[in-house]
This record gives C-alpha cells, structure tokens and sequence, in this order.
C-alpha cells in the first residue's frame, strides 16, 4: 500500500474504535505498543473513508505525508491545516494570545534594533515549531551581546534554520531544578492531552528532572487554563504545555500535534483508554 509499506507502517483499528496508523521510532517517551494492552485487528478491507489517527512519529513534511496517505486510501485525523494550526506559533498564537507570553515572528533573524524596539531584555527565543534541544544559549538571550551570538548559532543550527524566527516575552517561571550546562531550566512544567475538546490527562513535563508532582489545586488550575486553549483550537488530538510562574498563576507554554507528540510521564495505557472512552462516545452520539 504506497507509502505505508514503504516506511513499514502498522495500520490497526484498537478495540473496534479508532484506527491507529503506527510506527516505532526508538524514542521512549514516544513509542507505545499497542498490541500489548489493547484489542488490535487489520480488517481485510478498509473502510472509506479509513481516518486514523497517527502515531508514526513527528512529521517535518506532515502535508506530504497526509497527500500520500489519502493515494493508499487513508485519511489522518488531522488535515494539513489543522497540523500547521497546533504545530506553528504564528498559526496558533492568535487564538490564545490571552493565555501565552506576548510574542512576535519574523521571516529573518531582526537585528538587535528591532527586538529592543519590541522587548525588554532578558527575551526567550525559539523556531517556530520547537527550539533546539533546549539549548538555553540558543533560547534565553540576556542581552545584545549574547543576542549576536545566537544570531550566528541560529542559521547554523539544523533545527531552527529551516523554521521562522520567535521572539516572546521571557516569563520567569517556578524551577524545579538548577541549570545544568547549556540546558533550559526545568520548571514547574507539564503536558495535558485534548481529544476532541475533552481532557484525557496530563503529566510533569521535565521526566528527566528531579521529581516534583502538582497538588489536586495546581492541577485544576493548570488543566483550566488548558482547556482554555483546547476551546479555542477546533483541534481533535490536541497537547497543551502549561507552566506555572513564579507569581503562581498558570500560561500556556504552547501547544502541538499529539499524533507527533511524547507522552512525557503520562502513561500512555491510560491515555489511550480514555481517548477511546471520549472517542466511543463520539460515535455512538452521531450514530
């Protein structure tokens, strides 16, 4: 089937509810075997049309992908659109201005006259869809002088050349943890997940940083402020990042595709479940 046997791609419908396009890539907090905990069956003939949500791994050409895929009969959950609306900040930021830091983008790296016209320093900065590895040199710019540096780095770097150039409002936000080399601190950060508008969980972001939990209040705090954007974005598999600051109110870091995204330390099992409980809802509401 096309590009599905091509990259080796295991097309599966879980528990007679959603079809599920995967693909392991060898990334621990990616990589889920669904087989494991689930019913998982390939009828000998697909649906039409087949909508599947996919879990082969983060997509750079995502609307290439998505074209291939309809040639072999397929249809990903998300449309070309829909992925640029939850993977790029210039395409979500819009709807959730009031719930993120203040930021602007640009097609070129500004000079420094620019972003002084715009921001006090300290400024975070990052590629449109990601930063680079955290790289703090490469994200949190003290000054002019380090903000030539990054410029120089920026164009270099195989990540962030190729994406727009961000520019936020820095917003210092509750550590859990000290820096360490040229990392970003860890802080008082976690990922909800969003199925058709609906929480299905979440879990601390920072799993490599030392331990730290938030209270039943931090967590109805944090997930409020989520769903705030997940209401904004018509996104049915949507990730929200949400950090608390040091004044203790709650922002959206940003937001990403879940077909593409980790399950920081949200335990994909039960992730899954809920998603098909929210998903056989779903079906049996619009049958």
């Amino acid at each position: 089937m096309g590009i599905i046997w091509i990259e080796k791609l295991d097309l599966f419908l879980v528990e007679d509810t959603l079809w599920v396009l995967d693909k392991t890539i060898n990334y621990p907090s990616y990589d889920f075997d669904f087989r494991q905990y689930f019913k998982c069956q390939r009828p000998l003939e697909l649906p039409e049309p087949c909508i599947a949500v996919s879990r082969a791994g983060p997509r750079v050409h995502y609307e290439a992908f998505y074209r291939d895929l309809l040639d072999d009969g397929m249809q990903l959950i998300h449309d070309p659109a829909t992925h640029l609306l939850c993977s790029e900040l210039p395409y979500w930021y819009s709807h959730i201005a009031d719930y993120t830091p203040r930021s602007m983008w640009f097609d070129e790296i500004p000079d420094v006259e620019t972003i002084t016209e715009h921001f006090k320093w300290p400024i975070f900065v990052k590629g449109a869809r990601q930063t680079s590895r955290h790289s703090k040199a490469l994200s949190i710019i003290e000054n002019p002088d380090a903000y030539a540096r990054m410029r120089e780095a920026y164009v270099r770097d195989h990540i962030l050349h190729h994406q727009q150039f961000v520019c936020r409002e820095f917003v210092p936000l509750r550590k859990v943890s000290e820096v360490e080399g040229d990392l970003i601190p860890a802080s008082f950060e976690f990922r909800t997940f969003w199925w058709r508008g609906q929480f299905v969980g979440g879990g601390r972001y920072w799993v490599d940083a030392p331990a730290y939990n938030w209270t039943e209040s931090e967590k109805a705090n944090a997930v409020a402020v989520a769903q705030k954007a997940a209401a904004a974005l018509p996104v049915p598999f949507l990730v929200v990042d949400v950090g608390q600051r040091t004044d203790g109110r709650w922002i959206v870091i940003e937001v990403n595709d879940g077909q593409g995204s980790g399950y920081a330390e949200m335990l994909p099992v039960q992730l899954w479940q809920n998603i098909l409980a929210v998903e056989r809802a779903h079906i049996d509401a619009s049958a």
